[in-house]
């Protein structure tokens, strides 16, 4: 291997001696050994396809001339002699701590370029961002690189092998079904030790992590000194780090690399020095919006399911699952897929088997201890149904047309919450949308239905008269206009319409003007009701009408 660096079988002999050893670093350098011959193997073989057998020369070809061979030239005894290759633990400590310096003077050099370059970048300069990235991606590399911060499996995928592949198969194909065989074996030996209790390297990683906390604690039982947790990686702190990692997440999503940002948001994820819960938090919203600016609604989806999952119940997290489905340009077909059905439906089912059993504590009790309400009755009063997880669940059951199963969703939200405008909303669209099906069974009476939700709706918009902001005001007329249109009811749809332009011509209060627009429910609506009485006025036959209203209403910058 010194005078032939890519030779293969020199690679392999050496890692069955590695195998053969007691030693967890023996087995990891074998499987080390295995992986580079695989890919030398895979860049000297091309794909490993066979090749094609060569036609046998017949009498009448012609014969080739021999090649001439060249000669050998004799190496210069003068020249400098290419790296040898030399196993990491055979490296000795003196050469070790050399390669450690150097690269910790490496590492500030690029953080001081990425302290340097930041204002520049935030500019939008493309040159300084290039400098930036490649400066960033060192850091992240050498990071990643350094096998305490990583459990085994994490730190195998990092290295190339068997990452991204579905069954557990290589990543890098071989041609040599022994070799292959080989890597698979010290790959399920290697794992069960790191994970079933090993004694070097899971007391490194812990020493790395939570661990040593453990062990400073008793030794300041003990009366010694207490071990010192380590803070900082070349001299850089392990929060600057993390920092390093999503700004760099987020260069790489701008770039139009989405796919590599989610890799580092994942390695920030899978390492054992940021297993905190405020570390933690803040990876997965870094890896949300990394989704969001590529309008993957499949990772959005995922990462919301965390949220979900582990900060449940929680009606933040339930919002931030349809905010992050909403803001995504793409079909519903995530927001309503099966699996994310399934896993809101077991969170409602999770609920209701809570508050069965915290109702039939409360009725085992006596009535002089139910009545104080302290025990089970009091810590109960705080776990209810979440309207907004039973809101949701309605709007995919909605989306998917099944307004009866939608409607049961949508009565149970609004006997929690009466007065909700998006429930009544809901609840009113849901029985018109059923009532306009081909086998909907009275029509009549779920329009009827349909439309005292749809009022009910529109009155709680409008309670506070003028004092609401004009934006509430168009939001209510607008959408009942919409759904007089919804049934083919085009003349009383124009009256709401009229209404949403009578409150565009209203002479704005003083303030009002900077606040329109800024917040949820303050939409300017003028030209999508202009545009829809334009409509009608054509279907009708009124042009003057349709076009008085295109020349008030929809001039750009008029």
């Amino acid at each position: 291997m010194e005078e032939d660096e890519d030779n293969i079988e020199a690679r392999v002999q050496l890692a069955n001696m590695y195998e053969g050893e007691q030693e967890q670093e023996g087995r990891e350098e074998a499987f080390l050994l295995v992986r580079e011959a695989m890919n030398l193997e895979a860049r000297q073989g091309g794909d490993g396809a066979p090749s094609k057998p060569r036609r046998r020369r017949g009498p009448l070809t012609r014969p080739r001339k021999p090649r001439a061979k060249r000669e050998k030239k004799p190496r210069d005894p003068n020249a400098p002699k290419k790296s040898k290759y030399v196993p990491r633990r055979l490296i000795n400590a003196e050469k070790r701590k050399q390669q450690d310096l150097e690269m910790t003077k490496e590492a500030a050099k690029n953080l001081q370029a990425l302290q340097e370059l930041k204002g520049r970048v935030v500019a939008g300069d493309e040159l300084a961002t290039t400098v930036w990235m490649k400066a960033a991606k060192d850091l992240v590399d050498d990071f990643r690189s350094y096998k305490r911060f990583y459990p085994w499996e994490k730190y195998i995928k990092y290295l190339g092998y068997g990452a991204n592949v579905p069954g557990g198969q290589s990543a890098v194909p071989s041609r040599n079904m022994k070799l292959a065989a080989m890597a698979e074996r010290l790959q399920q030996n290697l794992a069960p030790a790191e994970g079933g209790g090993g004694q070097g390297q899971q007391q490194e990683e812990d020493a790395a992590a939570a661990g040593a906390a453990a062990a400073a604690a008793a030794a300041a039982a003990a009366g010694q000194l207490a071990i010192k947790i380590p803070q900082e990686h070349r001299g850089i702190a392990f929060d600057k780090w993390l920092d390093i990692f999503l700004d760099y997440a987020f260069s790489l999503v701008r770039a139009g690399q989405h796919r590599e940002a989610y890799v580092v948001c994942h390695a920030a994820r899978d390492s054992v020095v940021w297993m905190s819960t405020e570390n933690t938090f803040l990876i997965h919203v870094a890896w949300a919006s990394c989704a969001v600016y590529a309008g993957d609604e499949e990772t959005c989806v995922a990462i919301a399911r965390y949220f979900m999952r582990d900060y449940m119940p929680g009606t933040d997290s339930y919002r931030m699952f349809t905010a992050m489905c909403r803001v995504c340009q793409t079909p519903v077909s995530w927001y309503t897929s099966g699996p994310a059905q399934k896993f809101i439906l077991r969170q409602i089912k999770t609920m209701d088997n809570i508050i069965v059993k915290s109702k039939e504590q409360q009725q085992q009790q006596p009535p002089e201890e139910a009545g104080t309400g302290t025990g089970a009755s009091g810590s109960s009063s705080d776990i209810g149904l979440d309207v907004c997880l039973l809101t949701i669940y309605g709007h995919i059951l909605f989306s998917t047309t099944s307004y009866t199963y939608a409607l049961s969703y949508f009565a149970r939200a609004a006997s929690l919450d009466p007065h909700n405008c998006l429930i009544n909303l809901s609840i009113g669209l849901a029985y018109a949308h059923y009532a306009l099906k081909r086998q909907a069974t009275n029509r009549q009476y779920l329009l009827t239905q349909g439309f005292a939700f749809l009022f009910r709706y529109y009155d709680d918009r409008l309670r506070g008269g003028n004092n609401i902001s004009k934006g509430q005001r168009m939001e209510a007329h607008f959408n009942m206009a919409r759904a007089y249109s919804l049934v083919g009811l085009s003349n009383l749809a124009l009256e709401y319409y009229k209404k949403v332009l009578d409150v565009a011509d209203e002479e704005d209060p003083e303030g009002e003007e900077e606040e329109e627009g800024k917040a949820v429910g303050n939409e300017d609506l003028t030209f999508e009701a202009a545009y829809n009485v334009r409509t009608i006025c054509f279907l009708l036959g009124d042009l003057l009408g349709a076009k008085a209203v295109t020349d008030r209403y929809m001039r750009l910058g008029g």
